[in-house]
């Protein structure tokens, strides 16, 4: 649309989120193509929480959570917690522009976008 309105500035902070989510769908679909590293790519949702990218490969899911902010909010996992229960559910991660590699207490992989880009055609998210 901003290109359409030939709006060339800055990005605006409601804007970044679908962006920043878009790029890890780019991410996701390229890997999926070049790589063949799963099968399938969905979206989960229930009325009160989603998720942006269920993966599901030969050996189960992965639930990928895509947040723009600059730090862990506890209502960015609120998503990968509803989804906890998914049979064959092998790992939860979410993904930040930048972030320190951690690992919460309730088993979710937080990752910053580079090296989630850099896990993942290493085969070692799924």
């Amino acid at each position: 649309m901003r290109a359409l309105r030939e709006d060339w500035g800055d990005v605006q902070d409601q804007e970044k989120g679908p962006l920043f989510e878009g790029l890890v769908f780019t991410l996701l679909r390229s890997y999926q193509s070049y790589r063949d590293g799963f099968d399938e790519l969905y979206y989960w949702a229930t009325p009160t929480s989603e998720v942006d990218f269920i993966l599901k490969g030969d050996l189960g899911f992965c639930a990928i959570e895509a947040k723009s902010g600059a730090k862990l909010r506890r209502e960015d996992l609120s998503g990968l917690r509803a989804i906890s229960d998914l049979k064959k559910l092998r790992k939860r991660i979410l993904v930040y522009p930048s972030a320190t590699r951690q690992v919460t207490d309730e088993g979710v992989h937080i990752y910053g976008f580079i090296e989630f880009a850099h896990a993942l055609f290493a085969g070692k998210i799924l």
